[in-house]
């Protein structure tokens, strides 16, 4: 069975594309879990028309920080799927796609971490091909990891999830590519006719990216978070010193150096 679990944040539309391509899928043994983080576009509401379709939906109170890594984790911990796969709410997945993992997957003797090369659905309606990966590089050279990702259930519960520290937007996919590796659990691109396409929709990436990249660095351990992870009731958000002090000292400044070194070309 394939636990697809799918995070969500006032994406309605897109969202709704995502859940009839897995539903259109030529492997059907599968589950559909939502887990809504703070959106407030009546997702819910609209999954009244999948209720039969194996599709769960978890909402948890993001008010505040993005925490998408948490989203995702809540849905892990709740998978039945000895496969798990953490697909983004925007993108599309031909038929095949489930079909040809699940059975690559099987086929092993020891687990990986799927990951799919994504084509880009462009404003202008053009698509764009990522270039493929390169062996041994993590995410590749122009290759995107993380719309994607798939695992056995045992490999993603030994690791914790995804890192519940990475507060905010981005880099938790590329931090879960190293944590896996620590484990003996390594990259696998699948062919360039497995087919995965992202939505058009204006991207919204922030300061937060860089300051996850560098927190991520600062982390030797491939168990990311405590054994409450995934949990649907938080605790209390951490103190954000560490971020505001990166942003201060690091990132800001570099970001303005490629600003001053691009008005030189």
């Amino acid at each position: 069975m394939i636990s697809v679990v799918i995070p969500v944040r006032n994406r309605k539309e897109n969202l709704k594309n995502t859940i009839n391509y897995v539903l259109n899928q030529t492997y059907t043994n599968i589950e559909i879990i939502v887990v809504d983080y703070g959106g407030d576009d009546d997702v819910e509401q609209m999954l009244e028309d999948y209720w039969n379709h194996r599709v769960k939906y978890f909402y948890v109170n993001e008010k505040g920080i993005w925490n998408l890594s948490r989203a995702r984790n809540v849905g892990i911990r709740r998978a039945n799927g000895d496969l798990v796969v953490s697909l983004d709410a925007d993108m599309l997945l031909e038929a095949d796609v489930l079909e040809r993992i699940y059975a690559d997957f099987k086929a092993r003797e020891h687990p990986v971490l799927y990951q799919i090369h994504r084509r880009e659905m462009l404003a202008d309606g053009t698509i764009k091909l990522y270039p493929p990966a390169l062996t041994g590089i993590v995410g590749g050279v122009g290759a995107f990891p993380g719309c994607f990702q798939a695992c056995s259930k045992a490999c993603w519960l030994k690791v914790r999830g995804f890192d519940e520290r990475l507060c905010g937007y981005g880099y938790e996919d590329g931090d879960l590519i190293v944590r896996m590796a620590r484990i003996g659990v390594k990259q696998h691109w699948m062919p360039l006719d497995v087919k995965a396409y992202h939505q058009y929709h204006p991207e919204s990436p922030g300061l937060e990216t860089y300051v996850n990249m560098i927190k991520s660095k600062l982390n030797r351990d491939y168990k990311a978070n405590n054994e409450d992870w995934g949990s649907i009731k938080k605790k209390g958000d951490a103190p954000r010193y560490l971020d505001k002090f990166l942003i201060a000292v690091i990132v800001r400044p570099i970001k303005s150096i490629k600003r001053w070194i691009r008005r030189l070309k």
